[in-house]
């Protein structure tokens, strides 16, 4: 990174999933770009790299606060925080707890689809908006859509994430099937693709507000990535509709 970390605060030892972690990061250099991220220390097998940030450090003798959001759904457990340079140098900045999840890491539903080589959706859950399993859909529901991903390499670049709810009914609004769908990166923002490392599993969650005249079903779900030129990922594995470069999965009525 071409300076030194002087030293850093941390305010606190244990966060729990939903609170944002604040630190104070001393540079003594010149002027560089970074990331502080969390990186799991407990197990090699579970979580990677699930949230980071960009740091832009200012040159001389300087202090930078960095605000971490920490995901909903990140898992219980012992953290490294890492200061990452765009040299790749990395130095620790302390160890931190995450205290609880809000909810289990297992699909209810799994999934095996491959995004080209490196991005994996292991499975999802369907959850009303009282946290209960989403068995059957109404008119007017919130129906949270939660996606398990993987990571196999570190991705390249920051991919959004997009969920659809199809009917075989034509809908004037969208003038197509399409009747409802949340398009928006992994973790509502707080963890681009670009930060995963080959060891990230992420809980990520998506809501779509099913319309008062949404017709009989039965339904599928649309899932997919796209880069920010709009073009969809490729796609492999089941249930996938590779020429369209999407998953489908049929829901009941």
């Amino acid at each position: 990174m071409g300076g030194t970390i002087a030293g850093y605060d941390l305010p606190v030892r244990e966060v729990r999933p939903g609170d944002t972690l604040r630190l104070g990061v001393y540079w003594d250099g010149p002027a560089a770009s970074a990331r502080v991220g969390l990186g799991t220390v407990a197990d090699p097998n579970d979580e990677g790299t699930v949230v980071a940030r960009p740091v832009a450090l200012a040159g001389g003798q300087t202090r930078t606060q960095v605000e971490l959001p920490i995901p909903r759904f990140m898992q219980p457990g012992d953290y490294d925080i890492t200061l990452t340079g765009s040299d790749g140098s990395a130095a620790s900045l302390g160890r931190l707890h995450v205290a609880r999840t809000e909810a289990p890491a297992t699909p209810d539903v799994p999934l095996d689809a491959r995004f080209a080589e490196d991005i994996r959706l292991l499975g999802m859950s369907l959850v009303d908006d009282q946290g209960r399993p989403a068995r059957r859909l109404q008119a007017g529901q919130i129906l949270n859509v939660d996606l398990f991903w993987a990571a196999d390499e570190p991705p390249t670049a920051d991919y959004t994430v997009f969920v659809h709810l199809l009917a075989d009914a034509f809908n004037p609004a969208s003038g197509g099937p399409v009747w409802a769908g949340h398009d928006g990166p992994p973790a509502e923002g707080q963890s681009a693709t670009s930060w995963w490392d080959q060891k990230t599993r992420l809980r990520d969650r998506h809501t779509l507000t099913l319309p008062d005249d949404l017709p009989p079903g039965p339904y599928q779900l649309e899932i997919g990535l796209y880069g920010a030129d709009g073009a969809r990922r490729p796609v492999s594995g089941a249930p996938v509709d590779a020429t369209n470069r999407r998953v489908l999965v049929t829901l009941g009525p």
